[in-house]
């Protein structure tokens, strides 16, 4: 075993011939201090390349592309919501004609067909 000094905390420790770091924590506080240096470096990097005024412009791109899905959003919502009163108009209709069906032929409901020949205009019909 030979003796070493810990680059981090500078205490001396005798371990294995391979031992950079005198501890799990002086080897851990080390690699934090590597990682914000390289992200650092590469946040200075990205603004002397790109500048602010790109920046300002994805900026706004993406504000107006979630402007332009929010938009869509609420124009689905609002379609879906025509469609169900839609559908529950044409299934009450039907459930009329068989009540007034069952009641003139004095059968049962069960005779009379369950689902409605009627359907709501949608894209895909």
């Amino acid at each position: 075993m030979s003796v070493a000094t810990c680059p981090v905390c500078g205490t001396g420790f005798s371990a294995r011939s391979d031992a950079v770091y005198c501890c799990s924590a002086c080897r851990q506080k080390a690699h934090r201090a590597r990682t914000a240096g390289r992200i650092a470096e590469l946040s200075e990097r990205a603004k002397q390349s790109f500048g602010p005024a790109l920046t300002k412009r994805n900026t706004a791109a993406s504000t107006q592309r979630v402007q332009d899905v929010v938009h869509r959003s609420r124009e689905l919502c609002l379609t879906a919501a025509e469609r169900m009163q839609q559908a529950a108009t044409i299934h009450e209709r039907c459930r009329m004609d068989r009540l007034v069906s069952r009641a003139a032929s004095g059968g049962t409901a069960a005779a009379l067909p369950i689902h409605p020949t009627e359907r709501a205009l949608w894209r895909g019909n």
